[in-house]
């Protein structure tokens, strides 16, 4: 907000009115565009449940799923209701929360429209020349193509022993469940794995006074490395995705 408003300051091009109605056209096409392709993919995820899991067998991961960052400290979106990665389009979400949440390239989208879109039709908006606005615009429309975002994944946990932290002391959380990669241009789960993971040996954490004076940890930040290890884990077991298969021992 403050670059922009010191653009409004300094000169810059304002959007003409039939601009503008442009820039809500391509808000408007980029939501339209990218709903039904978040439906169908929440709607496979909630049902693969025992239908759909790794399958090694079938071979490796057929594609490139990013990696987030050792150190991504993620977010918390959905009012808490999803961990969201920062430097991959990957989330974390408990199993109960699936149809509420929403999915990794649907929540980088609506940030996009708002942040870099609609951010346009602020009154402050001025663009350096021409050329600034239509490379806007070329933006814009690339977030209707399902190849902005080729494929996203998001780790359903099934089973979560959440971490306590005090002042000084710890107790390590854990974390099991499903981990699928979901691919736009087949409209499928390609990939799948199952993990778990605890909490790292250290971390850092930070400390709040509490309503009675003591002091405690952040769990919000045991969460984030308890979801980062679940994460790492799960991409280094990746395989096709394919129908289930339970093997009864003797």
């Amino acid at each position: 907000m403050i670059a922009l408003l010191l653009i409004g300051c300094i000169g810059g091009i304002p959007l003409t009115d039939e601009q503008k109605a442009h820039v809500q056209t391509l808000a408007d096409e980029a939501r339209a565009a990218n709903e039904p392709l978040e439906a169908a993919r929440k709607q496979a995820l909630v049902a693969a449940r025992g239908h759909i899991g790794p399958r090694p067998d079938l071979g490796g991961c057929p594609v490139v799923v990013p990696r987030p960052t050792d150190t991504d400290s993620g977010s918390f979106a959905d009012e808490g209701v999803t961990f969201a990665m920062s430097t991959a389009p990957i989330s974390v979400v408990a199993a109960a929360d699936l149809e509420r949440a929403d999915g990794p390239r649907w929540d980088r989208v609506q940030n996009a429209i708002v942040n870099d879109v609609e951010a346009m039709l602020i009154g402050a908006y001025r663009a350096e020349d021409y050329a600034e606005v239509e490379a806007k615009f070329d933006a814009a429309k690339r977030l209707t193509d399902a190849r902005w975002i080729p494929v996203d994944a998001t780790f359903i946990a099934d089973a979560y022993l959440p971490p306590v932290v005090g002042a000084d002391s710890f107790t390590s959380g854990a974390v099991s469940g499903r981990f699928y990669v979901w691919d736009y241009a087949t409209g499928a789960i390609v990939c799948a794995a199952t993990a778990r993971a605890e909490n790292s040996e250290t971390l850092g954490v930070h400390l709040h006074l509490t309503e009675e004076g003591g002091i405690v940890g952040a769990k919000s930040d045991a969460d984030r490395d308890l979801y980062r290890n679940v994460v790492r884990a799960a991409l280094d077991s990746l395989s096709v995705a394919g129908p289930a298969v339970f093997l009864v021992g003797p």
